[in-house]
């Protein structure tokens, strides 16, 4: 019987019902003819099911539906799950629930606590290197196929692949992943878009609801104040709009612009580049480059590489020390009231520190030297007086000891001509200035490179110059 036939139905039953086969072939069922169902007999149902060959998907029993029975039925195919994109780097992570914190606090605590070690390590700002994959495709998955009533396979569709939606800074390789093509944060659009961004700005103050940042990239802005206890560590540049506030932890590679003031003697400031800020209060600051004051420098401690500069505004340092590896320039150094405020240029620390260390390592070297050659003296002397396995182990000691004095002639003659350079810069230095260009009160001490000078008068306008091993005062 052509199977077009049970769609229509067919008479069983001694004609009281049709057998019917749905149009997807997914169920056999029985329809009553001019009757209700509960009024058929229903012996046979089984031998005629199998004559027509349907053996998937058979009920023990049939299953009532409306007017009608239902006597087998197939297996729906199910589709294959869509593949996604997953990105790889760290996400920001929440911050922790009160349920966390109790938990915390001496309850069962589940996974990694790592967050509870510092409360404002948030990671709001992700930042990938160039190069790293920031996100790939996760394949997706094959359907599983189904089966009608003849027990027939019914194809099911699979997952469709995810599309990337690249946008600035990165790029698609191997059709699977995509790479950054520069360092800068990770950017995830509501649309889907994935970017990396060598620029940012955080919106606002910079406080706990953001917490620490760490950014890569050409430049960070912060629309705002550094609020207290948080730190800021920029590969690049950095403006802030505000004040860095107490016991903050600025770190920046490139130049360090601050709108507003720099305090407390808990907060730290290092700079590799050059910095600009509107005054700073009691903070320990290192500068490799520039340092441009507009205003004020109170009782702070500021080590710079380069030249110093506080000729605007109040254009004033009092108190703490100001350490300068070039020149100084400011309109007043000191106040009426004698505070000691030490002021040096031409002076590098750090330098300085690396000169010592090296001066005693050449001594030790030489030390060594002289030990080295000692040997090898003692040696000759009792060359030629031993025979046999003497001479040989005297031998292996006296190449030990030659190899030796080599390698300590090759590292003496790096370290010298290192320290002849930095004697060629510590001359360079001696050139530095100090430049008053209002008033000098006592109580301010006055080193370029070695020499000294402690003011015990007022100095109006005036230069003060290394010559001859001394500080002299020259007025303009």
């Amino acid at each position: 019987m052509e199977r077009d036939q049970f769609y229509k139905g067919v008479s069983i039953l001694n004609g009281n019902a049709l057998l019917r086969l749905s149009q997807d072939d997914m169920e056999i069922f029985i329809e009553p003819v001019g009757g209700d169902i509960d009024s058929l007999s229903l012996e046979g149902l089984h031998e005629i099911l199998k004559d027509l060959d349907i053996d998937f998907g058979s009920h023990l029993s049939p299953q009532r539906e409306g007017n009608r029975l239902v006597l087998a039925r197939g297996t729906a195919p199910i589709p294959g799950i869509d593949g996604r994109i997953e990105i790889v780097a760290d996400l920001p992570r929440p911050p922790p629930s009160n349920e966390d914190k109790a938990n915390k606090d001496g309850l069962e605590s589940h996974g990694d606590d790592s967050l509870f070690k510092d409360p404002k390590a948030l990671r709001t700002v992700v930042c990938v290197r160039k190069g790293s994959v920031v996100a790939e495709k996760i394949p997706p998955t094959p359907g599983t196929p189904g089966r009608n009533v003849f027990n027939e396979e019914i194809p099911a569709p699979s997952g469709e692949w995810p599309v990337f939606r690249p946008g600035e800074g990165v790029e698609v390789i191997d059709k699977n992943r995509l790479v950054a093509n520069r360092d800068g944060k990770l950017h995830l659009e509501d649309g889907g878009q994935i970017s990396v961004l060598d620029t940012w700005t955080v919106e606002g103050p910079l406080d706990m609801s953001i917490g620490h940042i760490d950014f890569w990239g050409k430049e960070l802005r912060i629309a705002g104040p550094v609020l207290g206890g948080l730190r800021v560590k920029v590969e690049g540049n950095l403006l802030i709009e505000g004040n860095i506030e107490d016991e903050a932890t600025v770190e920046v590679d490139g130049n360090l612009t601050v709108d507003g003031l720099i305090r407390s003697s808990n907060t730290r400031i290092m700079v590799s580049g050059d910095m600009v800020c509107s005054a700073i209060e009691y903070a320990k600051v290192c500068v490799k480059g520039d340092l441009e004051i507009d205003d004020y420098l109170l009782d702070a401690d500021c080590d710079v590489g380069g030249h110093v500069w506080l000729v605007n505004g109040k254009g004033l340092v009092a108190g703490g020390s100001l350490s300068s590896g070039k020149s100084v320039a400011a309109r007043v150094l000191g106040t009426q009231a004698h505070v000691q405020t030490r002021i040096r240029a031409g002076y590098n620390i750090a330098l300085r520190k690396r000169y010592e260390y090296m001066i005693k390592e050449v001594e030790e070297l030489s030390r060594k030297l002289s030990e080295i050659d000692a040997g090898l003296e003692r040696i000759r002397d009792v060359e030629g007086k031993r025979i046999g396995p003497g001479n040989q182990e005297l031998a292996i000691i006296k190449t030990k000891l030659e190899r030796g004095k080599e390698n300590i002639l090759n590292v003496l003659a790096e370290r010298r001509a290192t320290l002849a350079n930095m004697d060629a810069h510590f001359v360079e230095m001696r050139n530095a200035t100090v430049q008053v260009h209002s008033m000098a009160y006592p109580s301010v001490s006055i080193q370029i490179d070695t020499a000294m000078l402690v003011l015990t008068s007022p100095q109006k306008k005036c230069i003060f110059r290394f010559r001859k091993g001394e500080i002299v005062t020259l007025i303009p």
